[in-house]
């Protein structure tokens, strides 16, 4: 989107110094000796400087943008730009610099009139995409929070997991209003923090760390599911770190790869287990699944308990 921004700043001012450049031009008139002299090289430069600048923006890596965008009129608009340009080479060609500098002048106000479109379009779906995680996200901390509950009998001491779930309720409240205010963006950083806190929490309250009851669950497939809702959560805490940590570098996006792979293909075989009954069996896969993306998230940084 910024791409396709800067292409109309641009394409505004060559047409801005155009405007200039004529207006030299016909300051030049009112010597009649080199009038026309002054003239053919105005036009001569403006004809070779937007040949130039629209010969390189439609060679520009953004263009393809315009190419798989699924309105037709951009896609249109874009080869009326190319057309534009062929007919500008050879009017050069034939030494008619004015009626090249027009076609030129066409195809660069078409360009911008498509990129235009694309930059709307861009910042159109990046908002709608920001509103599903924002509501996908807050719907599985919630879900989690709620889990987490259920599955404790509601009793935690007062210590780490009481001021941790505090903080989780002012960051879910601080990020709905944000999103209220059409703020997203905003409101997806305070989740991604929360979502964090949560995960940490429930790896801490599994394990006994930071509670005074153990979790228990009514049936094996209650407590499958709550193992499956966990790997999932800890795949999703990957994600969250690795645009966070993009400094680290391929080694860790690499390792992350082959580590969410495997964990995927034993949460499926777990998942054939529990259609086929065997919850017992189901749970421990799902817990060696999970200790690769254990082993990915403490790479990382984040000190999660398995």
């Amino acid at each position: 989107m910024r791409n396709a921004a800067a292409l109309i700043i641009v394409i505004s001012l060559a047409l801005a110094m155009a405007g200039v450049l004529v207006v030299a031009a016909q300051e030049r008139r009112s010597h009649p000796v080199s009038a026309q002299t002054a003239n053919d090289e105005t036009a001569r430069q403006l004809a070779a400087q937007k040949l130039k600048l629209l010969e390189q923006y439609l060679a520009a890596p953004h263009i393809r943008r315009i190419e798989r965008h699924p309105d037709p009129k951009p896609r249109a608009a874009l080869q009326e730009a190319r057309s534009a340009l062929a007919e500008a080479r050879r009017l050069v060609a034939e030494g008619d610099a004015t009626r090249a500098e027009a076609a030129l002048d066409r195809g660069l106000k078409i360009l911008s009139a498509a990129s235009a479109v694309i930059a709307r379009g861009a910042a159109a779906r990046s908002a709608t995409q920001e509103r599903a995680q924002y509501e996908a996200s807050h719907h599985r901390i919630r879900s989690f929070l709620d889990s987490l509950r259920s599955a404790t009998g509601h009793r935690t001491d007062a210590g780490d997991q009481t001021a941790a779930l505090s903080r989780v309720n002012a960051l879910l409240g601080n990020a709905a209003e944000f999103a209220a205010a059409g703020r997203y963006l905003d409101a997806n950083k305070l989740l991604a923090e929360a979502y964090q806190i949560t995960v940490t929490v429930v790896a801490a309250v599994r394990h006994g760390e930071t509670t005074v009851s153990r979790l228990r669950f009514d049936t094996p497939m209650d407590e499958f599911e709550y193992e499956r809702r966990r790997n999932l959560s800890y795949e999703m805490l990957i994600s969250i770190m690795l645009r966070e940590k993009k400094e680290r570098g391929s080694g860790l996006l690499s390792f992350a790869d082959h580590e969410v792979a495997a964990s995927r293909a034993l949460r499926a075989t777990a998942d054939a287990l529990a259609h086929n009954g065997d919850a017992p069996t189901a749970i421990r896969t799902l817990e060696e699944a999970t200790r690769h993306l254990v082993k990915v998230l403490r790479a990382g940084g984040l000190p999660v308990s398995e």
